[in-house]
């Protein structure tokens, strides 16, 4: 009789690029494994892909569950790796970046320089879906609630924030008959400890009930969607000896919205530093952009800015 264990394995993308180069999937034997739970990052802290059993370590008897380590400082500790076709209704990755640059970390010492692209963590009913041109934010169906979290955390032991700046432009769902359409989707900012967003987080901003703009009569950007609304908030003292994370939460109430990307945030720093955020949609390894030239070609889906960080 023959007797072929199951091994870890990588295998690489099929794009020669070298941005591309150490970005793949990663496989027990014939599964492909994914990357679950409340904070997925798909930046793995993987020297050589081709001794990943130095790197991942099965964590249970009973199941196939891995745990490997995450590059992002605001990482909830080390990422557990399961087999794709038993995740259900949560978030993931399957596509990895074994050697990534670090996620960038906005502090005030330096705004001007941009590094590999991060992404949003998205939970509960928000997700990015394409526009008519680009891509914006939906927050869901009536009545239900989402999350969306900058992976890139903010920290600056030497300076705290003392002012931001803020700007959106949104269309509201479920509104034909604005006389039956009952309560709007409204929408907060907040900057709050990147493990525990619930613990003492800072409110920058909280929407009205937004109800006008409907999407069921007029769909086309920029012409159907509100105005940018402009939102500032001065004389702040936010310490950020210790990570923050910038998070937009959602509650739909009768309504949902779908805010246009790019999102611009700035951020004034005590040493008279503002650091400039431009959030719009990552291309990730295995989307295929409608607008692009090439395959993961060259897109101008975000604002290119002091800081460009991708949803």
């Amino acid at each position: 009789s023959f007797h072929f264990p199951m091994t870890l394995h990588f295998e690489q993308l099929d794009d020669t690029r070298t941005e591309w180069k150490g970005v793949g999937s990663i496989l027990y034997g014939p599964l492909m494994l994914a990357a679950v739970g409340p904070h997925v990052s798909d930046r793995l802290a993987i020297e050589n892909v081709s001794n990943l059993n130095a790197y991942i370590q099965r964590n249970s008897t009973d199941k196939l569950s891995f745990t490997v380590p995450g590059r992002a400082l605001c990482a909830d500790g080390p990422q557990e790796l399961v087999p794709f076709n038993t995740v259900v209704e949560e978030e993931y990755a399957v596509y990895f970046h074994t050697k990534p640059n670090k996620v960038p970390v906005i502090d005030a010492g330096s705004p001007s320089i941009t590094t590999e692209p991060s992404a949003w963590s998205m939970s509960g009913s928000s997700k990015t879906v394409p526009s008519s041109a680009g891509y914006d934010i939906r927050t869901g169906n009536p009545h239900q609630t989402g999350l969306a979290e900058l992976d890139s955390p903010i920290m600056d032991k030497a300076h705290y924030i003392t002012g931001f700046k803020f700007g959106y432009s949104y269309v509201s769902g479920y509104g034909r008959d604005p006389s039956t359409s009952g309560r709007g989707a409204n929408f907060s900012l907040i900057l709050g400890s990147c493990r525990d967003l619930s613990s003492a987080a800072t409110l920058l901003y909280a929407s009205p009930e937004l109800v006008d703009y409907p999407y069921d009569k007029c769909r086309a950007w920029p012409s159907c969607y509100s105005p940018e609304v402009s939102a500032e908030v001065k004389d702040l003292k936010v310490a950020t000896s210790q990570p923050l994370r910038l998070a937009l939460k959602f509650q739909n109430n009768d309504r949902n919205l779908q805010i246009h990307l790019p999102l611009n945030v700035s951020l004034s720093w005590s040493n008279g530093a503002v650091t400039k955020i431009s959030v719009g949609h990552r291309v990730k390894p295995h989307d295929y952009p409608v607008e692009a030239v090439e395959p993961w070609g060259n897109n101008d889906d975000g604002v290119i800015g002091d800081r460009t960080i991708f949803l």
